[in-house]
């Protein structure tokens, strides 16, 4: 429905193998084609490059992930319980973000999280919030990557009321969308919104980035990052 994405292609760098890679991308999501493991492999390896090229040249420093359904390919509901948790990080991380964030880090880019997974009124018998971040990073990456990462996780419904707000040192209600959250991370970095992007599956979350001045890739379906979701731009150009 809408607009067709608008594919990348500022750059010579990006240009020719990069429209053909779309291309055999959409096509074979359009006719629900099987794509063979190894092929699905170099995709994402392609488009991962493809995209680190892009941002770059477009003066991006840092990119901000959403957590579930973005880097995670199942929702967490925010929080897991502590039985369940082995369970729950088998897998469940999306191929294109693994192959993704050492390239991050290899060209100097920054990387944060930001989440609605919350361990406010978090029960014991759970782990939520940063801590479940951290936790899926350290379980799917070496501990000096999950130290570079920066994690801002709170959800906002949770500090409506002045008594909640203030725990966070706001002076209003928390924005339903990830404002707070970026703008926690851009003054920790000391970056203008221009140059933090933010992938994220909501698409509220997205349009609200967006306003703000922050380039934004939209995860549309829900099952962890895709490469076609790097090599769209948000909103449709």
């Amino acid at each position: 429905p809408g607009n067709p994405p608008s594919v990348i292609t500022s750059s010579t760098t990006v240009r020719g193998p990069l429209v053909a890679l779309v291309l055999v991308l959409c096509a074979g999501r359009a006719r629900g084609a099987f794509v063979p493991p190894f092929r699905t492999l170099r995709m994402g390896t392609d488009a991962c490059d493809a995209f680190v090229a892009a941002i770059r040249q477009e003066g991006v420093k840092a990119v901000v992930f959403d957590f579930d359904c973005t880097t995670t390919i199942t929702h967490s509901g925010g929080r897991v319980r502590h039985e369940k948790l082995a369970d729950y990080l088998s897998s469940n991380i999306s191929p294109c973000f693994q192959q993704l964030l050492p390239k991050l880090f290899e060209s100097r880019i920054k990387v944060g999280v930001a989440t609605f997974a919350d361990s406010y009124k978090c029960p014991k018998t759970h782990l939520g919030g940063e801590e479940l971040v951290r936790c899926f990073f350290g379980h799917h990456f070496n501990d000096t990557m999950e130290d570079r990462v920066e994690v801002v996780a709170a959800y906002p419904e949770n500090y409506q009321s002045e008594a909640a707000y203030r725990t966070k040192d706001l002076n209003a209600p928390m924005p339903l969308s990830k404002e707070w959250h970026l703008g926690r991370l851009c003054e920790a970095w000391g970056l203008a919104n221009g140059e933090v992007m933010l992938v994220d599956d909501d698409v509220k979350n997205v349009g609200a980035a967006h306003k703000d001045g922050h380039p934004t890739r939209f995860v549309r379906d829900r099952k962890g990052l895709m490469p076609e979701n790097l090599l769209e731009k948000f909103p449709p150009q």
